[in-house]
């Protein structure tokens, strides 16, 4: 049974007006390990949003361009392309797990979609990817729960900030649920990732060995946590 009813906690802590569409949130850069994204800093010129959804269909549903929708014959099309039940396409070596275990779905996963409104579009959002959270238990007792967060970006929006933003926010989102610990890993290669962890207010932890399974082997992840504050 879940914990909470997602889009209720959602609406809660991020207000949608009638009709299911979310209400603008401004993010604004930090710098630094100890530095997360607060209202203090200077507008980006990305401003992200996340929109609760039951699926990846849902995640384009209000347009945008799909990976598998790519023209051929730009550098992004040669990316390897994977849909596996109940998964986002894969564009990235770093998810391509070849076949999936469908215990892996498991659990309960919820995924919201990422909005990005850019210099110029008038409150016009665009799709760019989606972020899921699934619980992490570390003992029976309910503050034993932790979340590990996840996040997929259409190739043409990388390296704009967007991904920062988007993870910022899912960390806030469920640290007003009540989460204390939200956790997230990425390829010991993988430095953009690496990179917008940190600047999301994620502290760098550990490196765990061996602990993903992909297509071409195994692979170590480093481990980064985001930490409630006590209140």
């Amino acid at each position: 049974m879940a914990l909470w009813p997602h889009n209720d906690v959602l609406n809660r802590s991020l207000p949608c007006p009638a009709g299911g569409r979310a209400s603008r949130i401004d993010v604004r850069p930090g710098m630094g390990d100890d530095s997360a994204m607060t209202s203090e800093d200077r507008e980006p010129a990305v401003q992200v949003r996340l929109r609760s959804v039951a699926s990846v269909d849902e995640v384009y549903a209000t347009g945008g361009t799909r990976p598998d929708d790519r023209a051929d014959g730009g550098p992004e099309a040669q990316a390897p392309v994977v849909r596996a039940a109940g998964h986002r396409e894969v564009t990235s070596p770093f998810e391509d797990y070849g076949p999936v275990d469908p215990r892996s779905a498991l659990g309960g996963i919820e995924r919201w979609a990422v909005d990005a409104m850019f210099a110029g579009d008038e409150d016009r959002y665009t799709p760019v990817g989606d972020v899921t959270a699934k619980p992490v238990w570390y003992g029976p007792s309910r503050g034993s729960m932790a979340m590990s967060i996840g996040i997929g970006l259409l190739p043409q929006y990388r390296g704009r900030g967007i991904g920062s933003q988007a993870q910022f926010l899912l960390a806030r989102l469920l640290h007003e649920r009540g989460i204390v610990r939200v956790e997230a890993s990425t390829d010991v290669t993988n430095i953009a990732e690496q990179r917008a962890l940190v600047k999301a207010g994620f502290t760098f932890e550990g490196v765990a060995r061996s602990a993903q399974e992909r297509r071409d082997g195994r692979h170590y992840l480093q481990v980064y946590s985001s930490i409630r504050a006590s209140t």
